[in-house]
């Protein structure tokens, strides 16, 4: 029985500590690489602003949910970096991000492939107005200086695919707004959360 487990620890530590086999003859560096993710943020402190009458301006959070397709190249078991353009949607209002994303492999091509990134780029917000006392229905757009620092995990399926997940604090510093604008925002830290996939082209 003993020998049984212990044959049953050794084969479990082997697949979950050890490259694919079979990857590692196959892939040639550096290598593309496509993630496909879908993230949920949430501001962490202030966000939007918005004044819906004459004289009154209503501050609330900022929440998104955004899609990316991030096209990248891994140049290394070490290291790898990745265009990450992306939209998605906020309370009447679309999410717009061009970022781009460096990340360091600490245990390098394995089952198992923690990731530690940084990013940094602009995200835009489009707001769609109603008409309402303070001026016809249009849309404004906002545009905020993206960076982020981010943790991922990615679990090798395939020789071709993973699952991957993110964990991230981002920081967008918009430019400082008139209050008295329709719609304005406030800079602000957002926690993320991410799930989805990656392809070795």
């Amino acid at each position: 029985m003993y020998y049984r487990f212990a044959l049953l620890l050794s084969v479990l530590t082997v697949s979950l500590g050890s490259p694919p086999r079979a990857a590692a003859e196959a892939v040639l560096w550096p290598h593309f690489e496509l993630g496909v993710d879908l993230h949920g943020a949430v501001s962490l402190d202030g966000g939007r602003c918005r004044r819906e009458q004459t004289d009154v301006v209503g501050c609330t959070g900022l929440a998104y949910g955004l899609l990316t397709v991030a096209p990248g190249l891994r140049f290394s078991p070490l290291l790898s970096v990745a265009a990450v353009p992306g939209i998605g949607l906020a309370d009447r209002a679309t999410v717009l991000q061009l970022t781009a994303e460096g990340r360091l492999h600490p245990l390098g091509l394995r089952s198992l492939d923690p990731s530690l990134g940084l990013d940094a780029g602009l995200i835009g917000l489009v707001d769609r107005l109603p008409q309402d006392e303070v001026g016809p229905a249009t849309q404004l757009s906002h545009f905020a200086a993206s960076f982020s620092a981010f943790v991922s995990f990615a679990w090798q399926l395939t020789d071709a695919v993973a699952l991957q997940l993110h964990a991230r604090v981002r920081y967008l510093g918009f430019p400082g707004d008139d209050v008295l604008a329709r719609v304005s925002y406030r800079s602000t830290w957002l926690g993320s959360m991410g799930v989805g996939a990656n392809l070795r082209l």
